[in-house]
């Protein structure tokens, strides 16, 4: 069973991460006050359910996926100059993420959202996750993915990944909630990855409350 929980959370953390951080952007100079509110604006410890402890988190420069629906999202990856990011681990590999991306503009921001919601991410979700499970041939595995409205911020969109992979008569289903909330001329990203089987939306909700407010505080 453990073959099958490691392969599942490949596909629900890293590959998520891969195909809707779009906003990331790794130029040579930033600017230390947008940096600051980046930082300020990412997920706390006091915004994550019990349960999870925050962790290192590293920001990394994600490959192009070689997606045609990933395509423009993947040409907007240098769109802002500044950003952070933070992490937290359950026990049960459960995990929540949150990057901050602080633009030039609110017009950015919005343009920004504005490309991730839509239904190319929905197919982009869905071919990328199974492009990705399908490297281990050991398992079988089938991918749904859904656009879940949420009304947080100035502007705002989420989506629901989820994964069912079974291996030598065992299944483990992985569930990725990909949420976007912009206010002013930042952005957050919340990914929150449920390896329990029973994922609970409102977490995610609270979730994005949190980005929303943090989004705001910073930037007073």
């Amino acid at each position: 069973m453990s073959h099958v929980r490691a392969r599942a959370s490949i596909a629900g953390i890293a590959l998520v991460a891969l195909v809707l951080a779009t906003a990331a952007g790794f130029p040579a100079k930033t600017n230390p006050k947008d940096l600051a509110i980046a930082k300020a604006a990412v997920l706390q410890q006091s915004d994550v359910p019990s349960g999870f402890t925050q962790v290192a988190a590293k920001i990394t420069q994600p490959k192009p996926s070689g997606i045609k629906a990933c395509r423009k999202y993947e040409a907007i990856n240098k769109v802002t100059k500044n950003k952070w990011k933070s992490a937290f681990d359950a026990q049960d590999r459960s995990s929540i993420e949150s990057t901050v991306d602080v633009f030039s503009s609110p017009a950015a921001m919005k343009k920004a959202i504005a490309a991730i919601n839509s239904h190319d991410t929905i197919t982009c979700l869905k071919q990328g996750l199974r492009k990705q499970l399908a490297k281990n041939k050991t398992i079988t595995a089938t991918v749904d993915v859904v656009q879940q409205p949420i009304s947080v911020g100035t502007v705002s969109t989420g989506f629901v990944a989820t994964i069912v992979a079974s291996a030598g008569g065992q299944s483990q289903t992985v569930t990725s909630y990909a949420g976007f909330v912009g206010s002013g001329r930042a952005a957050t990203q919340v990914i929150y990855t449920d390896e329990s089987g029973t994922f609970d939306a409102t977490i995610a909700q609270s979730l994005m409350k949190a980005a929303a407010t943090n989004l705001q505080t910073a930037q007073q």
